[in-house]
C-alpha cells in the first residue's frame, strides 16, 4: 500500500483527528532526517512542497534567506558576487509606498529585489548608471508581482522552476 492511499483509507474510515496528524508528523520525523541525509534535494522540494500546502506559493523567511544566500553573478569586472544585496531593512525602504498587490509578501519581495539584482547588476549598470538599483528594483516590482497575467506566486513559482535545472 502506498502513503497516499493509506491515509486516504484512514479518513474514509473516519479515523483522521488533529490529534492523530501531529501523532503521524511525529512518526514521519525520523525517516525525513534520513532522507535529508541522504537525499537533500529531494527532501528540500518536499519541505517546499509541504510549505505551499499551508501558506500557498509564497516565501517565509527560511526559505527566502536560502534562496537569496544561493544566488550568484559575475560583475562587470568578472568578480563572482554571491548572496543578499539587499537587507529586509533595505528592501522595506526601497519599497515603502510602493503598491504590491496579490499575496505577496516581504519575503517574496526580498527574494525578488535580490534575484533581480543578480540577474540583471551587469547590464543595468551599464545602462542606468548611478540610476542603477532604483531601475533594478522598479524593474522587479513590475516583472514579479505587476504582471496582470502571472500566476499568483510568480516570484515562488519562478525561483523553485529554476532550482530545478
Amino acid at each position: 500500500m502506498h502513503y497516499k492511499q493509506m491515509m486516504k483509507d484512514y479518513q474514509a474510515k473516519g479515523m483522521v483527528s488533529e490529534k492523530k496528524m501531529w501523532e503521524a508528523v511525529s512518526v514521519l520525523e525520523n525517516p525525513m532526517a534520513c532522507l535529508k541525509e541522504k537525499d537533500p534535494r529531494v527532501y528540500d522540494e518536499a519541505m517546499r512542497n509541504l510549505h505551499e500546502v499551508f501558506c500557498g506559493p509564497h516565501y517565509n523567511e527560511c526559505f527566502a534567506r536560502e534562496d537569496v544566500a544561493e544566488m550568484h553573478h559575475k560583475n562587470a569586472k568578472g568578480e563572482t558576487i554571491k548572496g543578499e544585496h539587499w537587507n529586509m531593512e533595505q528592501v522595506n525602504a526601497a519599497i515603502k509606498g510602493m503598491n504590491i498587490p496579490g499575496n505577496a509578501n516581504a519575503w517574496d519581495v526580498y527574494v525578488a529585489l535580490n534575484a533581480n539584482w543578480h540577474d540583471k547588476e551587469s547590464k543595468f549598470s551599464e545602462w542606468f548608471g548611478d540610476k542603477l538599483e532604483q531601475r533594478i528594483i522598479e524593474d522587479a516590482i513590475n516583472y514579479y508581482f505587476l504582471d496582470a497575467d502571472a500566476p499568483e506566486g510568480k516570484m515562488w513559482l519562478y525561483i523553485n522552476a529554476m532550482d530545478k535545472k
